[in-house]
């Protein structure tokens, strides 16, 4: 059939939409938080689609979405990654971020990971692969500061870190 291509775009966008329902259209929602199952059937989907028609119409589109949706699925593992560190599960966090930098090469997320990865070597003490992950820091990212002060998290037991001192 001369549109097979559209049939096979349209299956990859319809595994995952962004604008699933209002509240997320109207507030300004972090998806990657969220259920990212649809938005991982999708790529592949869209994957398939860019490697069967290369040359469809609808190609631009499709690559522009599997960016989005290669983003979204980072962010979703450096999320948990962050959890963890906040319960201070350094292994569980370094399994994420090396996961995102390991099988998601291009995402923007990259840095970020490497950063997860700095923070939990150094609480365990691992000190060669903590200067292994500087090193590509600083190779990687000249412009960023590598020895930036953690970044600070947001999370729903964020009223457990206004607590007084108890000095006070």
């Amino acid at each position: 059939h001369p549109n097979i291509d559209y049939a096979y775009f349209m299956k990859g966008l319809s595994s995952y939409t962004r604008d699933r329902d209002a509240l997320i259209r109207f507030t300004d929602t972090d998806l990657s938080n969220r259920d990212i199952s649809g938005a991982k059937t999708s790529f592949a989907e869209l994957t398939e689609f860019s490697t069967r028609f290369p040359d469809s119409q609808y190609l631009p589109y499709a690559k522009q979405r599997s960016v989005f949706l290669r983003n979204m699925i980072a962010k979703s593992e450096l999320a948990a990654a962050d959890y963890y560190l906040t319960i201070n599960a350094y292994v569980g966090a370094i399994r994420r971020a090396n996961y995102v930098i390991e099988n998601i090469p291009n995402s923007s997320e990259n840095y970020r990971a490497l950063k997860i990865l700095e923070e939990s070597y150094d609480a365990l003490g691992y000190q060669d692969l903590l200067e292994d992950v500087k090193v590509v820091i600083n190779i990687n990212y000249p412009d960023k500061e590598s020895q930036q002060a953690i970044r600070s998290r947001w999370s729903w037991n964020f009223l457990s870190s206004a607590r007084p001192n108890s000095s006070d």
